[in-house]
C-alpha cells in the first residue's frame, strides 16, 4: 500500500465526516422567491411595452383572463404554502413535547 492511500480513501467518503443534516425546505421561503421572480418579471415586461402590445393585440380579452387566472392560482398557492409552513412548526412542537396552542389544526387533532 502507498503511502497516499490513507488520503485517498478519506478523499472518496471513508472516514468523512456525516452530511450535514438539514431541516425541512422552507415551503413559504420558496413561494416567496417565486413571487419575486414573477413580480420582477412582470415589471420588467412593462418597462419594455411588452403587456400594452400583448393586451392591444388580444380582441377577445382572454389574455386578461389568464393572467387573472395565474395571479390568483398563485396567490393561492402562496396562502397555502403559508398554512403548511405553520402547520409544519406545530407538528415540529407537538413532537418535541411542548404545549399546543388552541386551535392547532389538524397537528392538535392528532
Amino acid at each position: 500500500m502507498s503511502a497516499g492511500a490513507p488520503r485517498l480513501g478519506r478523499f472518496f467518503g471513508r472516514g468523512a465526516p456525516a452530511a450535514p443534516a438539514y431541516g425541512v425546505e422552507p415551503i413559504w421561503l420558496e413561494w416567496m422567491t417565486l413571487a419575486g421572480l414573477l413580480v420582477f418579471a412582470t415589471w420588467l415586461l412593462g418597462v419594455e411595452g411588452v403587456w400594452s402590445l400583448l393586451f392591444r393585440a388580444d380582441p377577445t380579452g382572454i389574455t386578461l383572463v389568464i393572467v387573472a387566472v395565474f395571479t390568483g392560482g398563485t396567490l393561492r398557492a402562496g396562502r397555502r404554502a403559508r398554512v403548511l409552513a405553520l402547520e409544519r412548526r406545530l407538528a415540529e412542537r407537538a413532537v418535541a413535547g411542548s404545549a399546543m396552542p388552541s386551535g392547532g389544526g389538524w397537528v392538535a387533532d392528532y
